[in-house]
């Protein structure tokens, strides 16, 4: 509880099963702090063993003081990943009445729970077998852009970070310009 007080602008992931962990290695990844909130024992002592510095918490997630619990009111980001979509909808809707403005990230296994999580308050909803049916089918048709994605993301060696920038706040000298004539102009710029 102690490294959770500390928390400030971190994720919570609902559920540590395979896509749980994925998220986790993926935050960790990108040094994205997180707690984990999980109910099964047994996956817990498997957490703890594996994941020394692995911050976590016993629990039902779709209980609101668990939530509370995991620091919602100070997180910046939600994640439920749990197999049962009902599961997923309480907590979406137990986190959005407790924090109005945070982002929840929700797993769907049923195509029929998406408009029902978007409802419940997620802002977004992911169907993991649906991603990974997509990304293997592009393997076949578009291997390049793919890999380049991968690597964009990190999965693939040493992390690339990525930022949007709003229009209005790139320098007057980049407006409007290919990434040709920003790079020819950033040359010139050095000598």
């Amino acid at each position: 509880m102690k490294a959770i007080d500390k928390l400030h602008g971190h994720v919570i992931i609902c559920g540590y099963g395979r896509n749980g962990q994925q998220a986790s290695l993926t935050l960790k990844i990108h040094n994205v702090p997180f707690v984990v909130i999980e109910r099964s024992e047994e996956r817990l002592e498997k957490i703890s063993a594996d994941n020394a510095d692995l911050i976590f918490l016993m629990g039902d997630a779709t209980e609101d003081e668990v939530l509370k619990r995991a620091g919602i009111e100070k997180a910046k980001a939600l994640i439920t990943a749990l197999p049962a979509d009902a599961d997923n909808v309480f907590i979406v809707l137990s986190a959005r009445s407790l924090r109005g403005d945070i982002r929840i990230i929700s797993r769907a296994s049923d195509y029929s729970s998406v408009s029902k999580l978007k409802k419940a308050g997620a802002d977004n909803v992911i169907m993991p077998d649906r991603i990974g049916g997509t990304h293997m089918a592009t393997l076949v048709s578009k291997p390049d852009v793919i890999e380049f994605i991968d690597f964009l993301s990190g999965e693939e060696g040493e992390p690339i970070h990525i930022e949007s920038v709003d229009f209005n706040y790139l320098p007057h000298q980049i407006k409007n310009k290919t990434l040709k004539e920003v790079k020819n102009e950033l040359e010139k710029n050095r000598r």
